[in-house]
């Protein structure tokens, strides 16, 4: 696996160092810095674990099935932009937010006694991407590039037999980490005076690795139920991921400031191709990430 990411992040190194050599600029670089955002919802993959109560088995069960990290959050950070020539350019950017804390309370029956329970849950979300972009026309670009990504969780579980005292209270961790290659087009069209629309799509080949392991246990009395729990770290490598971006913006570029502010929408998915059956058991079955939401930029410009 690690092989598998570092020929992934040696080829993307060598593509965008040809890239930057062919571009030598014979002219001044058009520079631009500011700041992006992006308010989003998640839909994350460790979700099917999280919606279970954390036993091996169980008679029934009254749950909630969340399906997104609570509330969409906001994700920002800065953006950086350096255009060689006419044709080439490159882009740089970086977001990291904190989702949650989301809870549910659950109930149901274990080998004839009830029990109920809480899980809670927090994750967070790091984004770092460079991006070269050639313009074909004034209206059409192809762009190339790579992500850096890290989503990580931590969970907190509670349990306990109602008929009794029993009660057992756990926590977990993991983490999906790796590089993203991608190759997209995109389009932008003015509108009318400094208003322009922006549409670009990117398809994503992933290379990564993939942990779950316990933080803390403990139990007061023998509980019924049989606890799931991953007693040892447990990894597994995700290349050969894919996925996929898509954005649909509105830019208006302030002259006076020489600024250009955006406003749209876009989503993200990736389908994670993970193999570890021990992942499986702990309720990790889902392989599908998905990021969706308004998206916002400002970006001052000048030249050196």
């Amino acid at each position: 696996m690690k092989t598998s990411c570092r020929a992934l992040a040696l080829i993307a190194g060598i593509m965008l160092c040809l890239v930057s050599l062919a571009a030598v600029p014979a002219h001044a670089l058009d520079m631009s810095v500011g700041a992006i955002g992006w308010l989003s919802e998640w839909r994350p993959f460790f979700f099917p674990a999280f919606n279970e109560p954390g036993f091996a088995s169980y008679d029934s069960i009254e749950k909630s099935g969340e399906k997104t990290m609570g509330e969409p959050k906001p994700l920002i950070g800065p953006v950086l932009g350096i255009n060689f020539s006419p044709r080439w350019g490159l882009t740089m950017t970086g977001t990291y937010g904190d989702y949650g804390p989301v809870k549910k309370t659950y109930s149901g029956m274990a080998s004839a006694i009830d029990f109920n329970g809480t899980n809670e849950i927090k994750a967070s979300k790091l984004d770092v991407d460079a991006t070269v972009n050639y313009n074909l026309t004034s209206v059409f670009k192809i762009f190339t590039g790579i992500k850096v990504f890290r989503y990580g969780f931590e969970e907190k579980r509670d349990i306990y037999e109602s008929a009794s005292t029993i009660h057992i209270s756990y926590g977990v961790k993991g983490e999906m980490s790796g590089l993203m290659l991608g190759l997209g087009i995109g389009t932008t069209f003015r509108l009318f005076g400094n208003l322009y629309m922006l549409a670009n799509v990117s398809a994503n080949l992933l290379g990564g690795d993939a942990y779950y392991k316990e933080t803390h246990y403990s139990q007061s009395g023998v509980p019924v139920a049989t606890v799931v729990r991953p007693n040892k770290d447990i990894r597994d490598g995700n290349a050969g991921s894919w996925g996929g971006n898509g954005t649909i913006a509105l830019a208006y570029y302030a002259e006076s400031w020489s600024t250009t502010f955006t406003l749209g929408v876009r989503g993200q998915f990736i389908k994670y191709k993970i193999s570890n059956k021990n992942l499986e058991q702990v309720g990790l079955t889902n392989k599908l990430d998905a990021f969706y939401g308004i998206t916002f930029s400002a970006v001052y410009s000048f030249e050196l």
